[in-house]
């Protein structure tokens, strides 16, 4: 016999990324203060930690997909209780490394001994995270917006 559940899980992982970027600049104004800029180019990942949290706030267990057919709440507290609430280290289910490619665009303007910027990029790993297959196939990527003020420390 099947049964379905109503629950919330959410996979929290994190890398420790070393990217190696080329970046090419292009001045929109005649001072050169004012810059489009593309970056782009191969990082390696390492995994730091993997955590599986699964929470319910109201537990209900159902008979069929749709969830039209509950098992009565006083069966599933006697089998469940009311909470399946619990963490899950997964670190050991995932890959230690990865590799892929990101890349951005954005402006840049000097102001003051730095420069003043915003870009918008990705990354994407070419890697599956897990692994088996037994809990699918998954790829890390993520969209990035960055907004920040840097300092060269080696001017040519």
């Amino acid at each position: 016999m099947q049964s379905f559940a109503d629950y919330n899980n959410v996979s929290s992982i994190n890398y420790l990324q070393i990217p190696v970027m080329a970046k090419f600049n292009f001045p929109l104004n005649q001072n050169q203060r004012l810059k489009f800029f593309v970056q782009a180019g191969p990082f390696i990942s390492f995994l730091v930690g993997a955590k599986q949290l699964v929470k319910t706030a109201d537990l209900k267990v159902y008979l069929d997909k749709a969830g039209q057919q509950q098992i009565p709440p006083e069966a599933v507290a006697a089998f469940f209780g009311t909470k399946l609430d619990t963490a899950i280290n997964a670190k050991g289910e995932l890959h230690k490394t990865n590799v892929g490619v990101q890349g951005a665009i954005g402006l840049s303007y000097n102001f003051g001994p730095g420069k003043l910027f915003i870009e918008g990029g990705g990354n994407y790993g070419f890697i599956d995270m897990q692994k088996g297959a037994e809990h699918g196939k998954n790829r890390i990527g993520a969209a990035t917006v960055a907004l920040g003020y840097a300092l060269s420390i080696w001017e040519r």
